[in-house]
């Protein structure tokens, strides 16, 4: 539980502090558990997507189109190189995120009580399905723990990509809002019972800890909606 609202905190904070018409701030998600619970993020209308698979158990848009791959970025980000990893502006990026990854990015959408929700649902399922059935992990992890770990650190590594586009690289708010969630999911752990079915963990689970709404991202920290403005690419 630590880990899923640690994470979930991170993302949520670095896609919160994002100018509010960013498309990472409006993501929209489907996701199927494997116990054939389907969660939905964002507009309800996003998941009629026409060329959606129903058996997918994932699908996450942004108003661009499918969300999780370099080309997210290009809006502010012009690609120099076609080898990816060589471009120096999307190499940070070029890796396709996993169906985990997209979906807590969306779910972050709501703020991080859904954000640490959805990962701790999705480790809870995953642990409840026994080591007998590793092979059907997600993502080709082999335990619930390694799903979580990277999907939560890809997510993140996401969210602080984009957030650097506007700010650099020398802010320090990634690491002030590291650290806080690291307090925060202490408080998070304790405040669940030791028995607690993460698969059915609700956020109404959440309701109370932060009592005076003190876990908001910092409005300091908030980015510049004119920042980079020049860089942006209009596309058709």
């Amino acid at each position: 539980m630590w880990m899923a609202a640690w994470l979930g905190g991170q993302v949520t904070d670095l896609l919160w502090t994002l100018p509010s018409d960013d498309p990472f701030r409006l993501l929209s998600a489907r996701y199927a558990f494997s116990s054939n619970r389907a969660q939905t993020f964002g507009p309800a209308t996003a998941t009629a997507t026409p060329d959606q698979d129903p058996d997918q158990r994932a699908w996450v848009e942004s108003p661009r189109g499918r969300f999780g791959t370099a080309r997210d970025h290009e809006d502010l980000i012009f690609p120099d190189n076609t080898d990816l990893d060589l471009d120096v502006g999307l190499a940070g990026a070029h890796r396709q995120l996993s169906d985990e990854a997209a979906v807590l990015m969306a779910a972050a959408r709501h703020g991080w009580r859904t954000a640490t929700v959805f990962l701790a649902n999705l480790f809870g399922e995953l642990t409840a399905a026994g080591p007998g059935q590793t092979a059907q992990m997600p993502g080709g992890y082999d335990t619930a723990a390694q799903t979580l770990l990277w999907a939560g650190s890809d997510a993140v590594k996401s969210a602080l990509h984009r957030r650097r586009v506007y700010v650099g690289v020398d802010e320090p708010y990634f690491l002030l809002t590291s650290y806080r969630w690291m307090s925060r999911a202490d408080t998070v752990a304790r405040w669940l019972p030791g028995a607690v079915d993460l698969a059915r963990l609700g956020e109404g689970d959440l309701a109370g800890i932060d009592k005076q709404g003190d876990w908001a991202p910092d409005p300091e920290a908030q980015v510049d909606p004119d920042a980079y403005r020049e860089f942006r690419i209009t596309r058709a």
